[in-house]
């Protein structure tokens, strides 16, 4: 089934457009683009990379991220495709190329300091430390 448009696929199965796009880029329908809105079968296991690429760049776009989603997270994300990183082993600035999109960025460490603080011994009120005086 080679040249589907997007609309007659979303059409056919009763489906908004972007979730058309969302269930190629998962992988959960077997088709990709071709540069514009037309859906090709595929892939063939040696277009694997490109079919991943396309569809995670292609994803990328119509999520809407903007540049502050990248900024100071819990997670490492690809600023090109989304793609999530480990960071178990990440503890300075590190230059990385994604696995997926094969695009490069910078990933920097930021430490953020917090502080827990416990009461040793017996809890200092104004009713233990003056007694007899109010309030």
């Amino acid at each position: 089934m080679s040249g589907l448009t997007v609309d007659q696929y979303a059409e056919e199965n009763n489906i908004n457009r972007s979730t058309v796009f969302r269930q190629c880029a998962s992988g959960k329908i077997g088709f990709y683009f071709d540069g514009s809105t037309r859906m090709i079968k595929g892939p063939k296991e040696e277009d694997e990379f490109l079919f991943n690429k396309k569809n995670a760049l292609m994803e990328f776009e119509i999520s809407e991220y903007r540049e502050e989603d990248f900024i100071s997270k819990d997670t490492i994300l690809c600023p090109h495709c989304a793609a999530v990183y480990p960071s178990e082993h990440l503890h300075r600035k590190k230059v990385l190329t994604c696995g997926i999109c094969k695009g490069v960025f910078t990933v920097t460490v930021e430490v953020i300091k917090s502080y827990t603080t416990i009461i040793k011994g017996e809890r200092l009120t104004f009713g233990n430390q003056f007694p007899g005086e109010e309030i």
